[in-house]
């Protein structure tokens, strides 16, 4: 026999569970669209991105702590409800993992090109632009470079 309070916890359960769904599944989509800002480069969408992403990551903080008191509470029995519910946010945290590892791999990837497109842009130039900016002139000495405005 079901307690009074089960049903009206198992709902409770069951709208957190789908509302934890929906919040995966947005950071997924707001990860695809990192993804796309990465390679765009679009750092105004990479920062509106990681404000939405950041809000949703607090939303998802508050409703975590809500299903753990509720599901410490120990009301709430086998119900199948609650279980797809269950079921359908980790399918969502699924999608979410993939799409943060392809953006990873990416960022990753970009960390391991830059520097070395750098090394050899400045082996190039090595030449001509020492380190700190300045210019050798022909003799090998360093001058300076003025730019006028």
């Amino acid at each position: 026999m079901t307690r009074p309070g089960a049903d009206g916890a198992a709902r409770a359960l069951r709208s957190i569970l789908g509302e934890q769904a929906r919040v995966f599944d947005e950071l997924a989509r707001i990860v695809a669209a990192q993804r796309e800002a990465v390679l765009g480069p679009d750092p105004d969408a990479l920062e509106e991105l990681g404000a939405r992403g950041q809000t949703l990551a607090t939303r998802h903080g508050l409703l975590e702590r809500e299903r753990a008191r509720l599901e410490a509470d120990g009301e709430i029995g086998p119900d199948e409800a609650v279980e797809a519910a269950r079921q359908q946010a980790e399918r969502s945290l699924a999608r979410l993992l993939r799409e943060t590892a392809l953006l990873r791999g990416i960022v990753s990837r970009i960390g391991e090109v830059v520097p070395l497109r750098t090394a050899a842009v400045l082996s190039a130039l090595g030449e001509v632009y020492l380190p700190s900016g300045q210019v050798r002139d022909d003799e090998g000495r360093r001058r300076r470079l003025d730019v006028g405005v």
